[in-house]
């Protein structure tokens, strides 16, 4: 038996080895880095080789979803783990399964750095789609762990008769190496899609910019107007959704998701920031309780999260807050055990920007 776990693990090293070597997006990241003939200068097995990675450069990254390299290895992975569990022989499939794993923590996860770190430095608007794909390839890896540590397990169940064995084979099945890969996937994917939010939030910031030029204290005709010619939200989202598009197109739906978690902090926070600096009357707070309520649904609407309102609370009370009609109407939220989630500070504060309501009244307020 020890001749055929060293038979499959190499096998699987070849394999994992050219999975890499032939990555559709690896091949596209050097076809750009150097557009010039990939096959010049070269010997003829290597131009053989290269003839046929070359196949991969008529594709667009626009084409894929995730890389070949995904598929390949894992399918091949299977495969092996597969063979040895028809062996019947408990030791030699545990082995096959730690060797063979192992090169996921030696290969794979300083593979997919080296490309996270190729795609995001530079001009990341022209490696943007290729940092996506990579994102969408973690994602995809962990739902391939997963559906494959079932299906591993399920097959030992039906192939192996005693009770020991199976528990043998199982820990091994779920053990450290792919526990490793994908908790590492889940960091890396959550680093960076934090780095999206960062290069995002920039022209985000600018997006939201424009309601400080817009009137809050406003008659009745101004109200109107505002009606029928939306000041600041409609055109908020419109050039929100442009940003987002290219990232809604590739990433996967549970990433974008993630992607829309952190930035309606962000816009929230945003939001709030600017509103604290703005004067309000009645009918301003009214508009201004129309536009969040738009942003929010919006936001609601990008993602399949069913609780992304959540981030929009604290925004959500300052609405409350603004939108009152005097100032001792906040002792009722307080009788009836609401939970704020602004400071009294805050509370005071917001009150106070409410340019028809006392101060005094608002100073003297007992919470």
């Amino acid at each position: 038996m020890n001749n055929y776990i060293s038979l499959e693990t190499q096998y699987f090293q070849l394999s994992f080895s050219m999975a890499l070597y032939m990555d559709d997006i690896g091949q596209m990241l050097k076809s750009l880095k150097n557009p010039k003939n990939l096959n010049q200068g070269q010997g003829a097995a290597a131009s053989a080789m290269t003839s046929a990675t070359n196949k991969t450069t008529d594709l667009s990254i626009r084409d894929i979803e995730t890389s070949s390299k995904v598929d390949d290895i894992f399918f091949v992975f299977r495969k092996v783990v597969s063979r040895s569990i028809s062996s019947l022989c408990s030791p030699s499939i545990c082995a096959t399964i730690n060797l063979t794993s192992s090169n996921f923590d030696s290969l794979y996860i300083p593979y997919i750095e080296i490309l996270l770190k190729q795609t995001y430095g530079g001009d990341f608007d022209k490696k943007r789609d290729y940092f996506l794909v990579i994102l969408n390839d973690m994602c995809t890896t962990n739902t391939y762990i997963a559906q494959m540590q079932r299906e591993l397990v399920d097959l030992t169940n039906q192939r192996l008769t005693t009770d020991d064995e199976v528990k043998m084979i199982t820990m091994c099945i779920n053990g450290d190496s792919l526990t490793t890969l994908s908790d590492r996937m889940e960091t890396l994917l959550k680093e960076n899609v934090e780095k999206i939010v960062q290069i995002l939030s920039i022209p985000i910031n600018q997006l939201i910019f424009p309601i400080n030029h817009i009137h809050y204290e406003i008659n009745d005709q101004e109200y109107e107007r505002y009606e029928i010619n939306d000041p600041f939200a409609q055109d908020f989202l419109d050039s929100f959704d442009d940003l987002l598009s290219p990232y809604k197109s590739i990433l996967l739906t549970s990433i974008f998701d993630k992607l829309i978690n952190h930035l309606s902090s962000h816009v929230a926070a945003t939001l709030e920031d600017h509103i604290k600096q703005k004067k309000f009357n009645f009918l301003g707070a009214l508009q201004l309780s129309k536009d969040i309520r738009k942003i929010i649904d919006h936001c609601v609407q990008l993602t399949s999260e069913q609780n992304i309102r959540h981030k929009f609370i604290r925004l959500q009370q300052i609405v409350q807050l603004l939108t009152m009609d005097k100032v001792t109407d906040i002792q009722d939220y307080t009788q009836e055990g609401y939970q704020w989630k602004l400071s009294v500070l805050d509370i005071k504060l917001l009150l106070a920007r409410r340019s028809d309501f006392p101060l005094q009244a608002v100073h003297n307020l007992k919470l």
